[in-house]
């Protein structure tokens, strides 16, 4: 019996190590984007510190290069996450970013129309996991009725992220990230995507609705920021291929318009009062919402010009 029970105990080490050390590997070597594991490192560790702070989806990532925008006396951090809406950032926000970050003077959210459609906005609080303080994760592990368990569990282990069989190879390979960001020219935040240029093949989406509860969501961020002393700026970053009236038929920016009047909010939106050269040229952009670099560059420009009449 007790021989058994040492071959037991062998067999179950020898597993554990097996495990443990293809999710080392896997942990190390995968194709999730670098610049998530960077935009949660800062949070927790500050190497920037920055005091104003960008936050929205895709749209905000490629586009602001707070490198543009600092100055004597701002700097600025890019915290925008692909696919983020106001119910994810009321989560990063309480268990992410207020505990471990100074508060900002500034913070910029960039805004879309398609900002309160929950199917059009994928990305959910415990899809992060894999970056959270381990605090946070095991806190926010036993809040059942607040979040949910089964995807934190499965998003903090790298083994169970990257478990086909493409997403082995390529750890075998020993690759690091998805090759069409380039973490190179990775500014506080923001990173270039170099996809295949799809301006004109992919159309902006349609019937996008505007969910009441996540517009309740994100006025009670906007209070959340403003109760703790810090200033708001909305913005709408350019887009291509859609005209000037159609943004005035689009429920969602009637919403955050009304909104911003209500609270007090400077609203900078680049496809309506703001258009410019910029919109007009399909070399500044990826697809119809996302900017290319050389277009980053040029938007990042006019944007530090226009926040600073407003930034005193």
């Amino acid at each position: 019996m007790r021989h058994f029970v040492y071959k037991l105990l062998l067999f179950i080490l020898i597993v554990y190590i097996i495990v443990f050390g293809i999710n080392f590997i896997i942990g190390k070597c995968n194709n999730a984007p670098l610049y998530f594991a960077l935009q949660y490192d800062e949070v927790i560790n500050k190497k920037v510190k920055a005091n104003c702070i960008v936050i929205g989806t895709s749209h905000g990532t490629h586009a602001i290069r707070p490198s543009y925008l600092n100055s004597d006396k701002y700097k600025f951090y890019n915290f925008s996450l692909s696919g983020a809406g106001p119910g994810f950032y009321i989560k990063w926000y309480d268990n992410i970013f207020k505990p471990n970050y100074p508060n900002p003077e500034y913070c910029i959210f960039a805004v879309d129309w398609f900002m309160f459609d929950g199917n059009w906005l994928w990305r959910r609080y415990e899809q992060d996991a894999l970056y959270f303080p381990s605090a946070t994760f095991y806190k926010n592990l036993f809040q059942l009725k607040s979040y949910d368990t089964r995807t934190l569990l499965q998003n903090r282990y790298p083994f169970f992220i990257h478990k086909g069989i493409s997403d082995l190879k390529f750890a075998f390979r020993g690759e690091k990230g998805d090759k069409d960001f380039f973490t190179s020219d990775y500014d506080n935040g923001y990173v270039p995507w170099f996809a295949a240029n799809k301006v004109g093949v992919i159309d902006p989406p349609q019937d996008i609705i505007v969910d009441r509860t996540l517009v309740n969501d994100f006025i009670f961020m906007i209070k959340s920021f403003q109760s703790n002393g810090t200033k708001i700026l909305f913005v709408n970053t350019p887009e291509y291929g859609l005209s000037i009236e159609e943004y005035y038929f689009k429920p969602t920016i009637w919403v955050i318009d009304s909104i911003a009047k209500q609270y007090k909010i400077p609203f900078l939106n680049y496809n309506t009062e703001k258009r410019s050269n910029i919109n007009n040229e399909a070399g500044n952009f990826i697809d119809w919402g996302h900017m290319s670099s050389e277009g980053s560059k040029k938007f990042s420009k006019v944007l530090s010009t226009d926040i600073k009449e407003i930034m005193q």
